[in-house]
């Protein structure tokens, strides 16, 4: 009897992210504590159908922004919406609260996109798309 090892490949799903040069040069992702942030933010969000997510996508501004990403308005490229609060930085909370709070979108290709929305403008913030990478075992 023969013990022969053939490495079996398999393929991991990941996700190939970047960061937007805007989010960076305004200040919202230029250091590693405020991207780790984000990232955990992220992890936490819910994601859900877009029809359950309509009153805050149709809503100016981020209304233009989803509707630029998802082809003029035709909502089929757009399968998942999330949402999730962001607390302010204490460097920001000068007597004043303002809502900040993420925007996830997914494309039926899989491309998600992070933006931050202030309320008053929005801020694409990072793009990922998936990915596979075969490991040897």
């Amino acid at each position: 009897m023969t013990n022969s090892c053939v490495p079996t490949q398999h393929i991991l799903p990941a996700r190939q992210v970047r960061w937007t040069r805007l989010g960076a040069g305004m200040g919202y992702t230029n250091t590693e504590p405020k991207r780790e942030k984000i990232r955990a933010a992220i992890e936490q969000m819910d994601w859900r159908d877009p029809d359950q997510l309509r009153d805050v996508l149709d809503a100016a501004p981020l209304r233009l922004i989803v509707n630029s990403l998802f082809d003029s308005g035709r909502s089929w490229p757009l399968v998942a919406a999330a949402v999730i609060a962001l607390p302010d930085p204490p460097e920001q909370s000068h007597g004043f609260t303002r809502s900040r709070r993420l925007i996830g979108l997914e494309s039926v290709d899989g491309e998600r996109y992070v933006l931050l929305d202030l309320g008053y403008e929005v801020i694409d913030l990072r793009h990922d798309h998936p990915v596979s990478q075969e490991v040897a075992r």
